[in-house]
């Protein structure tokens, strides 16, 4: 991203309109680091981007991420009914 990266969107996003986040990231290095500063700033998950050729494992990463945004709306659907 050219003017914000990932985790300052995200906060950016938590700020301005707090809704669950879920990360899709490419981690790297950084991996720790990143997913721990997603979660501080209250991201739902982190999903590392995988390497290589996407689409050898695509239906594998698309059930990956459904499974982990359905997860996220029904967690705000607790929250907002509690």
């Amino acid at each position: 991203m050219p003017i914000l990266d990932g985790l300052k969107t995200l906060a950016r996003i938590i700020n301005e309109c707090p809704n669950p986040v879920v990360m899709i990231s490419a981690l790297g290095k950084r991996a720790e680091e990143i997913t721990l500063t997603a979660f501080e700033y209250r991201a739902v998950n982190v999903i590392q981007k995988p390497e290589g050729i996407l689409s050898q494992n695509m239906p594998d990463m698309a059930e990956e991420i459904c499974r982990k945004i359905c997860a996220a709306v029904k967690a705000k659907t607790e929250v907002r009914t509690k």
